[in-house]
């Protein structure tokens, strides 16, 4: 059963809203498209993982996405967390093309296509601390001791592996459609924790995590005066839609829409900071109007505080992704 479901990485919204926001013949608009499409392809394999998890008896296992506790002073993250009564099974997802080397001198995992070499860190022992981090935890908030295991998953099926056959590491490295086997195999122990033990440690879990957050404009050096204003089309993702009598009409597909700057106050929200005020979002959306402004901030049901011309309305607070 899942009790905490896989949802769109705040670091691909992010991706997403900037590169919207980005001018095409801007000189970061190259590094930040393959940063989107590293990420993108990241979560598109975690996605295609689902597949398989969902075939495991859901009595038995409880499934987490996307946690990141806090261990003494650093935080660390795991794709997904496996709870069985017998242990605990940490995966690391990969969704990387081409032909991957593991290099266990030197604990790094390299890649080679077309389009030459490019190095990544080394999976395994990422996982392999993030197994240790997560015992640590366990006894720093006194929770039932359990084996913790750990995989790497690559979900690529174009994928080359190369490998050294002494490379014992290597038995932790797996196909997608292998994992099942595994993880049945990882399970098949005495069992140490209740359901209720389950059930209270994914709940201690999901209590304690905590979203990391993404800052692109620092990242790539690009200042908020140099993204691209204006509300942009739900449909085509283009910059620019133009209002008339309360609807939203695109200029390049002709989508009409009442609502279309919700989605851009979002990239506000995004890209820059969760609350502001009037005049800057009407900066942000190319709204000349200070009364649009105000109908539209108003008929969406902000939370705000101050008033008149000094209010400050929470643009993040149930909007979808922030």
């Amino acid at each position: 059963m899942i009790q905490k479901k896989r949802t769109k990485p705040l670091k691909l919204l992010v991706l997403e809203a900037f590169m919207r926001r980005l001018p095409a013949t801007h000189a970061k608009q190259q590094e930040a498209e393959a940063e989107l499409a590293k990420v993108r392809a990241g979560y598109l394999g975690e996605h295609s993982l689902d597949f398989y998890l969902r075939l495991l008896p859901e009595q038995e296992y409880l499934i987490l996405h996307d946690l990141r506790l806090l261990d003494r002073d650093y935080y660390f993250q795991m794709d997904t967390l496996i709870l069985h009564s017998s242990m605990l099974l940490i995966l690391e997802v990969k969704h990387i093309s081409g032909e991957l080397s593991f290099d266990q001198d030197f604990q790094q995992l390299i890649r080679s296509n077309e389009h030459g070499q490019e190095v990544f860190r080394d999976p395994v022992s990422q996982v392999d601390r993030q197994a240790r981090q997560l015992m640590r935890w366990l006894q720093q908030h006194e929770c039932k001791q359990v084996p913790v295991h750990d995989l790497v998953v690559l979900t690529n099926d174009r994928s080359l592996v190369r490998a050294n056959p002494h490379d014992a590491r290597m038995e932790k490295v797996i196909r997608s459609a292998g994992l099942l086997p595994h993880i049945e195999r990882l399970s098949g122990g005495k069992a140490l924790l209740s359901k209720r033990d389950m059930t209270g440690l994914a709940e201690r879990l999901i209590q304690q995590h905590r979203p990391a957050s993404y800052r692109v404009l620092e990242k790539f050096m690009v200042q908020p005066q140099e993204l691209l204003a204006g509300v942009h089309c739900p449909q085509c993702k283009r910059m620019g839609m133009t209002q008339i009598k309360r609807i939203w009409r695109c200029l390049r597909c002709g989508h009409r829409s009442r609502d279309a700057h919700y989605e851009s106050l979002q990239d506000y929200a995004l890209l820059l900071k969760p609350q502001a005020g009037n005049k800057e979002l009407r900066s942000f959306l190319g709204i000349t109007c200070e009364r649009l402004m105000l109908r539209m901030l108003d008929e969406m049901e902000l939370p705000h505080t101050g008033n008149g011309r000094g209010r400050v309305y929470q643009i993040g607070a149930g909007m979808s992704g922030i």
